[in-house]
């Protein structure tokens, strides 16, 4: 995807981790809570890698993304789109932590029992069975809003 594309789907899932904080109340750190573009660089970067992995997991499930004008007639509709997220979810979830958490990994994260951003430590960095319930649901509720931040980006899904 075009940088450009990157940086708005990272926007997108920024301002929609942030609601679904303040929805579920997560805990969300004054650092965190900020508009993609007063975010520190690290966590726009952050951001970009879970824009850019979005069509590695959406993959898993045997879903492709596309520009919407180049799709035509081969373009899920976002209901559709959501439906099959839904039907893979037991698939797509653990893809998300696991890209997730190896980027955290590549950035030089390692797991702790109580988190440290400063040291780069995260209890999270664990696979995705041994999560908490409330950690599970942070990653379907990230995969279940690609259809709608793939539509708001110009992007929609097709069979693959």
């Amino acid at each position: 995807m075009p940088p450009e594309i990157i940086d708005r789907l990272a926007a997108l899932m920024h301002e929609n981790y942030r609601y679904n904080a303040r929805t579920n109340r997560w805990p969300l750190k004054p650092e965190l809570d900020l508009p993609f573009a007063e975010l520190a660089p690290d966590l726009q970067e952050a951001n970009r890698a879970a824009a850019r992995r979005i069509g590695e997991v959406l993959a898993v499930g045997g879903i492709q993304i596309m520009p919407a004008h180049q799709a035509q007639m081969r373009a899920l509709s976002e209901v559709q789109l959501y439906d099959l997220v839904e039907q893979h979810m037991r698939q797509l979830a653990p893809a998300e932590h696991e890209g997730w958490m190896r980027q955290r990994v590549e950035a030089g994260w390692k797991f702790a029992e109580k988190r440290d951003d400063a040291q780069k430590l995260h209890p999270c960095i664990v696979p995705f069975a041994e999560l908490s319930g409330v950690d599970k649901e942070k990653d379907r509720n990230q995969v279940r809003s690609y259809p709608a931040l793939l539509r708001q980006a110009g992007l929609v899904g097709v069979k693959g």
